[in-house]
């Protein structure tokens, strides 16, 4: 995904066939990492009003924290994560433990669902 600043608004795209994000940063007043139990990943930008959702589609740890840390540098905001608790798998010699988790261990989570 390429992840850039243009005129206030956090540009966030994803290829030639999927949608354009084009979020006001001004508007952002948080924005979080979610990994839900259907395997669904996506990054949630809380609005007044509303969250727009964008999927995730980077499977590579590298890529994973490369959008990250773009998006925290141009909001100025570190993401909250918010993960299911059935993503984390024992078989995978994961614990569900109430603490953040790195990005090397989200980018597994999202490669293995």
């Amino acid at each position: 995904m390429k992840v850039t600043q243009e005129i206030g608004k956090l540009i966030l795209k994803d290829g030639l066939l999927s949608p354009v994000y084009e979020i006001e940063i001004d508007l952002i007043k948080r924005w979080s990492i979610v990994a839900e139990e259907n395997g669904a990943t996506y990054y949630s930008f809380h609005l007044p009003g509303s969250i727009q959702n964008v999927s995730v589609s980077s499977k590579k740890a590298d890529d994973l924290k490369y959008e990250i840390d773009e998006i925290s540098k141009i909001l100025n905001i570190e993401p909250d994560l918010d993960i299911s608790e059935s993503r984390l798998s024992v078989t995978d010699g994961l614990i569900a433990v109430d603490v953040g988790l790195s990005i090397p261990l989200l980018a597994a989570l999202i490669g293995s669902s």
